[in-house]
């Protein structure tokens, strides 16, 4: 059985040549891009852009963000809408 996990949007990353492509969709409160997959199995990749930013958050970031607590970390990029 394959796993779903949540995909709001698209998301592909810049290169030198082009910036980076956000296709945002609603999601609860706002316009946002969101990627369970890319926040659990990739630690480097893009997994949420905010409604009002084109910055681009990472697995890493938001550990960064939690002071390493995996846990809170998880909880954090679930809330973000």
């Amino acid at each position: 059985m394959e796993k779903k996990y949540l995909k709001v949007g698209t998301y592909v990353p810049g290169t030198e040549e082009k910036e980076a492509v956000i296709q945002r969709d609603y999601y609860r409160q706002g316009w946002i891009f969101k990627d369970g997959e890319a926040f659990l199995s990739h630690a480097d990749q893009v997994c949420y852009v905010p409604e009002l930013s084109d910055g681009g958050y990472t697995r890493q970031d938001f550990m960064e963000l939690c002071n390493g607590q995996e846990d809170f970390a998880a909880e954090c990029f679930r809330a973000v809408d």
